[in-house]
């Protein structure tokens, strides 16, 4: 019997809630991947009760971030958790506990290592000296100009600001490589097939995988990764939900406005490790790779990075459409997944979860040029003087004013 998506988060929240209450948070992870306003969906219709429990914290920047006896970093101290994620590049990055759980995996002595779209496990491994060499690749310019300045004068550490998607491997091979592709399924099959390129023929691939209820179609989709991981290496081995991510700064936002306040993370994916490579790559190596992300510009405004469609059609002419509207009754998405249809029609994004329709963008970066100019004081008065429609000058205030 043939079972729909919805069915199937269903019977993860009875399960989860079977033997003993849940937190919401410990409910979702154990959804693999069902996204939180699905599972708050499902346990509506379920109608699953809530109660009352005690409940205890203290202030977040009190809390040590890294376990046991070792040193106290904050968040402020880590160029991964200062630097606002990317919704572009969906951003998600693993939390100081799993870069733990990753750097316990092997002692790392006397090895050439490369990260690919890891910047935060990166970071831990400079911190703790893991490793003989360390390199990092990574597009978002952000994070790697802002560890360049950091860590680069260690020896040990090499960044590269390159889109991995088009990487031309040199003859540099590496013991082990890292990597944490977007979950879709184009990225996994090009990011591998760069992976066995620039591995040594007994190093280890090491990569994640996402939970199989994370979209109707993420079943099959694993199928088809590991039918390519087993052409790819001999040996595979799998941890279940052995890693988590922190909350992007974009999700997180989308989720308040959405009336879920995560207090702690939801995101859970496998670990995969090939060894013994193959080589068997080139059959791969013509894979179609989604490169929308490079037709967008980012800039900064009222400390926000924004990231505009710089392919957008400029929809001006005799009855021009407002510069800026909103795709609802708010300026945040629903959610940041490329299935929202919000997602797909927005050509303005931003780093706190904010989705918008630029009608002329090459005239909305004129604006944005005029703003940044004016001091703070007077802004509401630059603004009440733009030649733009009413409706766009009261949305650019309420992006202020978040």
């Amino acid at each position: 019997m043939q079972y729909s998506y919805m069915e199937r988060v269903k019977a993860c929240v009875r399960s989860a809630l079977r033997d003993f209450p849940r937190t919401f948070e410990e409910t979702v992870q154990k959804c693999y991947g069902a996204y939180p306003l699905l599972v708050r969906q499902a346990m509506d219709e379920l109608k699953i009760h809530s109660y009352l429990v005690p409940l205890y914290s203290t202030q977040e920047e009190s809390i040590p971030y890294m376990s046991e006896a070792e040193i106290d970093y904050r968040k402020s101290d880590l160029v991964t958790y200062k630097v606002e994620n990317n919704p572009v590049l969906s951003n998600w990055y693993f939390s100081w506990h799993s870069c733990q759980k990753l750097s316990q995996l092997d002692l790392w002595q006397g090895k050439n290592i490369l990260f690919l779209g890891t910047p935060r496990l990166f970071e831990y491994f400079i911190i703790h000296d893991k490793g003989e060499s360390l390199t990092l690749i990574d597009l978002d310019r952000n994070v790697t100009d802002a560890l360049r300045e950091k860590y680069e004068s260690k020896g040990i550490a090499r960044i590269l600001t390159e889109d991995i998607n088009f990487l031309e491997p040199g003859e540099e091979r590496y013991d082990v490589v890292f990597l944490d592709p977007p979950w879709y399924i184009e990225s996994y099959i090009s990011w591998l097939a760069k992976a066995t390129k620039l591995v040594t023929p007994k190093g280890a691939i090491i990569f994640t995988l996402f939970p199989y209820l994370l979209r109707p179609t993420a079943s099959g989709e694993r199928d088809r990764i590991y039918k390519l991981c087993r052409k790819l290496s001999k040996s595979l081995f799998t941890i279940p939900e052995y890693l988590e991510y922190d909350i992007p700064s974009f999700e997180k936002k989308e989720l308040r406005q959405a009336g879920v306040v995560l207090r702690s993370n939801w995101k859970m994916s496998d670990l995969v490790i090939l060894q013994d490579i193959t080589h068997l790559a080139g059959e791969w190596d013509h894979v179609s790779v989604n490169t929308e992300y490079r037709n967008w510009t980012e800039f900064n405004l009222f400390g926000i990075r924004w990231f505009i469609h710089s392919q957008s059609v400029d929809k001006g002419g005799s009855n021009p459409a407002p510069l800026l509207s909103l795709l609802g009754d708010s300026p945040y998405l629903k959610s940041p997944s490329r299935r929202n249809k919000q997602f797909l029609k927005a050509n303005l994004l931003s780093s706190q979860g904010h989705g918008l329709v630029v009608s002329e963008p090459k005239k909305f970066l004129d604006v944005v040029d005029a703003i940044r100019l004016t001091p703070p004081p007077s802004l509401e008065t630059a603004v009440s003087h733009l030649e733009i429609d009413e409706g766009s000058k009261k949305i650019i205030m309420m992006l202020r004013d978040d």
